[in-house]
């Protein structure tokens, strides 16, 4: 039976092994702190109704908002985003205005203001 790579390379470097071997159990150790994050998640989610974690939070913040960014840069497991989407939460918080009006339209309106009121301090 062949020797795998990876096997040919730890035999002919023991080391390789042992890296490997600490590589895993960092793995291990930053799932397991993902999963209390979530848990914390959770928590916060049971109180608030939401999933809306400021970033002034604290850690949970500091995660919600890590999370959000690895979703967006593509970097974050499809595991992890469909339990966030299971829980209800929310990728992005700021909705485009579906009524957005053109900077030159309302310039226009403020001239206009203006005219009429002879300051810009629109109420």
């Amino acid at each position: 039976m062949p020797v795998s790579r990876r096997k040919r390379r730890s035999l002919a470097n023991p080391s390789v092994g042992l890296q490997e071997g600490r590589a895993g159990r960092r793995r291990i150790k930053y799932d397991e702190q993902w999963n209390l994050s979530f848990k914390e998640l959770l928590d916060y989610r049971s109180g608030h109704g939401d999933c809306n974690v400021p970033q002034s939070q604290g850690k949970l913040g500091t995660w919600v908002n890590h999370q959000r960014t690895a979703y967006m840069a593509g970097s974050l497991v499809q595991g992890r985003i469909d339990r966030l989407n299971s829980i209800g939460f929310k990728w992005r918080l700021k909705q485009a205005s579906l009524t957005t009006v053109p900077w030159g339209t309302r310039f226009d309106e403020l001239v206009q203001y203006k005219t009429s009121h002879g300051d810009c301090n629109v109420p």
